[in-house]
C-alpha cells in the first residue's frame, strides 16, 4: 500500500505532469517508499531490501490477489506482464476513489 500511495502523492496539476507520469513504472514509488523507510541507508541498501520485499511478495502471489497483481506490475510473476500505462491506469483509478470517498487514502485503507 505505501508503494501506491507514493505513486499517489505525485499529483500532477497539468497534462503535461499526468503525461509524465503515465511511463511512470511501479520501481519509481517502490524505491520512494523503501527510501522513506530506511531515509538514511545507502542507494545499495535500498535495493537489497527492495529485492527481499519482491522476493517475498512472489511467495504470497498464488494465494492473494493483491500480491498477484503487484508481482504484475513489477514483472516477475508467471505471466502477463503490466506495462507503465496499465500501472498509470490503476493508480488513476485509485487516485479517483480516493477523491470520491472525500477522505486521505490512509483512511481508505484501514477501513
Amino acid at each position: 500500500v505505501l508503494v501506491y500511495t507514493k505513486r499517489l502523492e505525485r499529483s500532477f496539476t497539468s497534462y503535461t505532469d499526468a503525461q509524465r507520469l503515465r511511463g511512470d513504472t511501479v520501481f519509481e514509488p517502490l524505491r520512494e517508499a523503501f527510501a522513506s523507510i530506511y531515509p538514511n541507508a545507502a542507494a545499495d541498501k535500498v535495493r537489497e531490501k527492495m529485492g527481499e520485499f519482491v522476493h517475498v511478495v512472489r511467495q504470497y502471489q498464488d494465494d492473494d490477489a493483491k500480491c498477484a497483481t503487484f508481482c504484475r506490475f513489477l514483472g516477475v510473476d508467471e505471466g502477463t506482464a503490466l506495462s507503465p500505462p496499465h500501472f498509470a491506469f490503476f493508480a488513476e483509478l485509485l487516485d479517483c476513489v480516493r477523491r470520491l470517498a472525500g477522505t486521505k487514502w490512509r483512511l481508505i485503507v484501514s477501513d
